[in-house]
């Protein structure tokens, strides 16, 4: 829309276009200026269905979300008021298609070149207010949860809202009911369910009993992939002495070309998927015959119990991911190297019934260990 909303006539004067596209540039004006912000504006504009500059130019990617910054580049574009505005950007070398933009201070403004849209007068209260509104913005406290909790329906982050002391859907903060739902959670209920976990964790760790369980269930998958391995190593061979045999068979004249071709592909196809599962398990048995360290954990879990503080450092030590659901609940994904240390934590908070409140859940690579399998 920013370069859309007039066009070159036969005679070399910019004309105003016909369409809507003028009426949309004047009501984001008018929306600014009684008040209402970028993004505020930006969300309006999609749930009443007003085309994006991307779509109105016929764009491969475009998309039918209006952004806050796109909101405020028709804001301060002199386009609107009837200038002609030239030297945006400039080239860096000959040698390169790269450009670098230059300082708007710079730019070579020429006034009067076609009929206005907005009033100077407006457009200038509208730029002072664009750096009035700028300057008195409070810096954006970063909260505990920030970047690490996601809505499960659409994917976006959580945004903090201090009125309802927890986390929404980032999608919904922003453009309503039109693409997700109003969820939330409470801050302290994910601090809670977090430090319950660990407690926990702490409490079936300090067991001599439980760790030999685990390892006894580790031995067993161990004693099972390493069968698997086994069996798949046998089939392999036999593939390839198939494939010696069929050779013969066409060296002697005994099949035709195209049997020998067919086999040939089919063998190739089999082996491939063999492969595949042979180097997952060899993977995998490799970290499993690795040794059991508990010591390290236990000792950072044990000050977390001793001084029950959740703070950043421990949260992104022991949390990938949160995932809230639609009803409020949180998915919480822990964070081990070790999939040992996973198999323990899921076992661990799953041993106890559990409120509905939470579900945990460690990284999907590691779920196999579970000692529920």
């Amino acid at each position: 829309m920013t370069n859309s909303t007039t066009k070159l006539s036969i005679s070399g004067v910019l004309k105003v276009r016909v369409d809507s596209t003028p009426d949309v540039v004047r009501r984001i004006f008018n929306s600014y200026l009684s008040g209402k912000g970028f993004d505020r504006i930006a969300r309006e504009l999609f749930e009443d269905g007003i085309a994006t500059p991307s779509e109105i130019a016929g764009k491969r990617n475009s998309s039918s979300l209006w952004h806050g910054s796109t909101v405020r580049k028709i804001l301060e574009n002199q386009h609107y008021i009837g200038n002609l505005v030239q030297q945006k950007e400039t080239s860096i070398s000959v040698t390169t298609e790269k450009r670098k933009k230059i300082d708007p201070a710079n730019y070579v403004v020429i006034e009067n070149t076609h009929k206005p849209i907005i009033s100077k007068d407006d457009f200038h209260v509208v730029q002072q207010l664009i750096s009035e509104r700028k300057r008195k913005r409070p810096y954006a406290k970063k909260h505990l949860f920030t970047n690490i909790s996601f809505c499960s329906n659409c994917g976006k982050s959580m945004h903090y809202k201090a009125n309802r002391k927890g986390y929404i859907c980032g999608a919904y903060n922003k453009y309503g009911h039109t693409k997700c739902s109003d969820h939330h959670v409470r801050e302290n209920g994910l601090i809670e369910a977090i430090s319950n976990d660990i407690k926990q964790m702490f409490s079936a760790l300090s067991t001599k009993s439980f760790q030999k369980d685990i390892e006894k269930k580790i031995a067993n998958f161990i004693q099972r992939d390493q069968k698997q391995l086994t069996n798949i190593l046998k089939v392999i061979e036999n593939i390839k002495k198939d494939k010696t045999t069929a050779l013969r068979m066409k060296i002697r004249g005994e099949i035709q070309d195209e049997e020998y071709r067919l086999l040939i592909e089919d063998n190739g196809i089999q082996l491939a998927k063999l492969n595949e599962e042979k180097l997952k398990l060899e993977k995998g048995l490799l970290q499993q015959k690795q040794t059991i360290d508990f010591t390290k954990l236990i000792q950072q879990i044990e000050r977390f119990v001793q001084n029950p503080v959740l703070d950043e450092e421990m949260l992104h030590k022991l949390i990938e991911r949160i995932e809230i659901k639609e009803d409020g609940s949180p998915r919480i994904h822990y964070r081990f190297s070790d999939p040992y240390i996973s198999s323990i934590f899921l076992r661990v908070t799953h041993s106890t019934p559990r409120a509905p409140f939470v579900e945990t859940c460690p990284l999907a690579a590691c779920i196999r260990f579970c000692m529920r399998c």
